[in-house]
């Protein structure tokens, strides 16, 4: 998932400056960004469902999992016309070439890419139920396996669109009719190995979206502050700059948050096992799990970021052909972001087992919200440098509050967590040495 990820970040960058520009592929990205933040209309119930239906299908309560499953389902439909037909209409009277500086020269329809990569997005919700079910029945790696085999069959057909001369709608519908192809296999084969599961909703209740809207709020939080952190901010340099300078602030991320997405992977793989020991009461055996999944991250992530800083100016130059010349300076800041962000995030797969995540969410929020509004308020005075160092400073603050509650639900101090850290190598290899 993480190469996939790597190789879906990194590779479409020079194809996309190759065919279309700096100051399209510039375009691209803020198109791209709208729909972004459409995203968290889908307020967590994926998350809230999969944390429900993995403690029932434990206990062999097929019934009740199928319950939250068609609830969910059904809300996601709901949530997905309301949105398209909102967004519709919206956009029918927004100038977007003129808010964000477009060249008026490249003529493409901005109301037909949006809405096609707002239906793509949204399809996205049912791919992230699906996943919910498949982690809920021990099968969280074929869900993986499904959901990232989906995203390289997109890059792969974006690859093929943009050597044939694809124009930013032909890519735009590329993304939405492989997302679409991928979630009706995904939902087949589910469907297929679960005969307890059923399409429809026969078996959904508004209490059973009632029921979960606590705990899906609370993980509505976190991709809603990432969507005010990063699209957000995105936009602010889109405002204060032109899109050339918005196509190296968002390739500059790109790269640095390769870093983030490692403790992602470790949150997703370690989130479904630690469900299952805390709704059996293996503290032990899940702050084991936790410590060396941590650890793991701290070590690989402080190598990736050594090794991007030293060849940022050799990446770049092969990456984007020369095309874009890095700042080192908001490159570091970016990259410092995104170790952080990588080691909150792995500390966070606690807190969501637990489903004590919702006051983290709901400051992650608020310091996300805070930090949009300054910017937004000095546009003038600030420049991308100072957009870098806001970042680095959110993402400290939630890196503090989010491992100092998981700690606490595990009573442990952060000596104990940093003393496991500084051990885990000579850990590793006595347990090697050991054949273990």
């Amino acid at each position: 998932g993480t190469l996939i990820n790597m190789v879906d970040k990194l590779a479409t960058v020079p194809l996309f400056l190759y065919f279309w520009g700096v100051g399209l592929y510039g375009e691209w990205l803020i198109l791209r960004a709208v729909p972004a933040y459409f995203a968290i209309a889908e307020l967590g119930f994926s998350s809230a469902a999969a944390n429900e239906m993995s403690v029932l299908v434990l206990k062999e309560k097929f019934n009740e999992a199928n319950r939250y499953f068609q609830s969910t389902f059904l809300l996601l439909l709901l949530i997905t016309f309301v949105t398209l037909g909102l967004v519709a209409f919206s956009i029918t009277f927004i100038d977007i070439k003129s808010i964000f500086n477009f060249d008026l020269n490249n003529q493409y329809s901005v109301f037909s890419v949006v809405i096609l990569m707002l239906a793509y997005t949204l399809l996205i919700f049912q791919t992230q139920l699906f996943s919910a079910v498949f982690r809920s029945v021990g099968q969280y790696v074929k869900g993986a396996y499904f959901t990232y085999n989906i995203r390289l069959c997109e890059l792969i057909a974006v690859v093929i669109a943009l050597c044939l001369g694809a124009s930013v709608f032909g890519a735009a519908f590329t993304y939405f009719i492989i997302r679409l192809i991928g979630t009706l296999a995904m939902a087949i084969s589910l469907l297929l190995s679960n005969k307890w599961l059923t399409l429809g909703y026969k078996d959904a209740t508004l209490a059973t979206i009632r029921e979960m809207l606590p705990n899906a709020s609370g993980f509505l939080a976190f991709p809603l502050g990432q969507a005010i952190n990063l699209q957000g901010m995105l936009f602010i340099v889109a405002n204060i700059s032109s899109p050339a300078v918005v196509a190296i602030f968002s390739t500059s991320r790109t790269l640095a948050r390769l870093v983030t997405q490692l403790g992602m992977q470790v949150n997703r793989s370690v989130w479904p096992e630690l469900t299952r020991l805390f709704s059996e009461n293996y503290y032990k055996e899940a702050a084991k799990l936790y410590l060396n999944a941590l650890s793991g991250f701290v070590y690989v992530g402080f190598i990736a970021s050594i090794l991007l800083i030293v060849f940022t100016p050799l990446i770049f130059s092969v990456w984007t052909s020369n095309k874009i010349i890095p700042d080192l300076v908001l490159f570091s800041l970016l990259l410092s972001s995104a170790l952080l962000n990588g080691l909150w995030y792995s500390a966070l797969s606690i807190l969501s087992a637990t489903n004590a995540h919702k006051k983290s969410a709901l400051f992650y929020l608020v310091l996300n919200s805070v930090l949009l509004l300054l910017a937004f308020t000095f546009a003038s005075l600030i420049n991308i440098h100072t957009i870098g160092w806001s970042m680095l400073f959110t993402e400290l603050i939630i890196c503090i509050f989010i491992m100092t509650k998981s700690n606490q639900i595990l009573q442990i101090s952060n000596i104990q967590l940093l003393q496991h850290v500084l051990l885990a190598p000579y850990n590793a290899l006595t347990h090697l040495k050991n054949g273990k």
